[in-house]
């Protein structure tokens, strides 16, 4: 939903001496861009050369994607959310334009040097930090990072990306593309949290899994029924009126995290081949038990299964 991968091909390039014959990836004649879309072709072109020795699992992934990608689609389009065309144009050369502009100041000399000084001049930058993060596909966060360091930059990127002799356009964010990587940011927080809560020495435990898939499960689905975040002012301890806004969640988001919920309940199934989850919280757990069931809604059946599993 947020990543466009142009179709592409393999063209070999025959050398006039004997030397053996070189290998580039092209973009597909039937799926030439425009000069708009140059941030996205480049990392699709980027991101084949970094997975070509991994093909089969890049492969078993799209599938996977490709699949619930167009489920989700329908179910959600059953529900009365639909995407536009302008929508899902907008938010498919999202990522390509943050990630890319990433890269395109990492690798270039001069872009990097211009980027440095604009950086001295913003003294009101809360930190140390001096780069904008690149999205690496094998490094966890690496997406939401990407997202946050173009948001403490945001000043900068504005200016660099709007300076014509940078050649930058396509890497330059629309207000709606703004806008609408505030909201991916919020549902790749929920993410982010759990990372790095699996990535520390010795945690989660096993009895922590499963509840930590339940709640993201559920924030996900949140996502997806966009139920609202009341967003409450400062309370007033003498004034008992309250004001409070809510934000419309773009249909986009809701269907990609429906999506996820989907993704989610595929594992969840295959959770039931492996008893120690069950174990570890109906036995493990003294604080859990059974009722941590109850608590998730499991049918009268499902608890009387859980029981006989663990018993036996």
């Amino acid at each position: 939903f947020l990543f466009k991968k142009p179709k592409l091909t393999k063209s070999v390039k025959i050398p006039s001496d004997n030397d053996a014959a070189e290998e580039e990836h092209v973009l597909d004649p039937r799926n030439a861009s425009s000069n708009e879309d140059v941030a996205v072709t480049e990392e699709a072109i980027i991101d084949a050369l970094e997975n070509e020795d991994n093909d089969g699992q890049v492969a078993h992934d799209e599938v996977v994607v490709k699949s619930l990608h167009d489920v989700a689609i329908q179910q959600m389009a059953k529900n009365g959310v639909t995407m536009r065309q302008a929508e899902e144009r907008m938010a498919l050369k999202l990522f390509p334009a943050v990630s890319g502009l990433a890269r395109r100041i990492h690798d270039s000399s001069p872009l990097n040097k211009q980027f440095q000084e604009l950086v001295d001049k913003h003294p009101e930058l809360e930190s140390n930090k001096r780069v904008l993060d690149q999205c690496v596909p094998t490094r966890w966060n690496s997406d939401f990072d990407c997202l946050a360091a173009h948001f403490h930059f945001k000043n900068i990127i504005q200016s660099i990306t709007g300076v014509t002799n940078n050649n930058l356009k396509a890497y330059c964010l629309s207000d709606d593309q703004w806008d609408l990587a505030e909201d991916v940011q919020e549902v790749l927080k929920l993410f982010k949290d759990l990372m790095l809560l699996f990535s520390q020495a010795e945690v989660p435990l096993v009895v922590d899994a499963l509840p930590m898939l339940f709640h993201l499960h559920d924030s996900l689905a949140a996502a997806a029924a966009d139920k609202p975040q009341m967003e409450d002012e400062e309370d007033n301890a003498d004034d008992n009126s309250s004001s409070s806004s809510f934000h419309e969640t773009p249909a986009v988001i809701q269907i990609a995290a429906h999506a996820g919920v989907l993704l989610i309940n595929k594992y969840m199934d295959l959770t039931w081949d492996c008893e120690i989850y069950l174990v570890s919280i109906t036995v493990m757990c003294p604080d859990q038990k059974v009722n941590w069931f109850k608590t998730y809604n499991f049918s009268a059946q499902k608890l009387r299964e859980i029981k006989k599993r663990v018993v036996d």
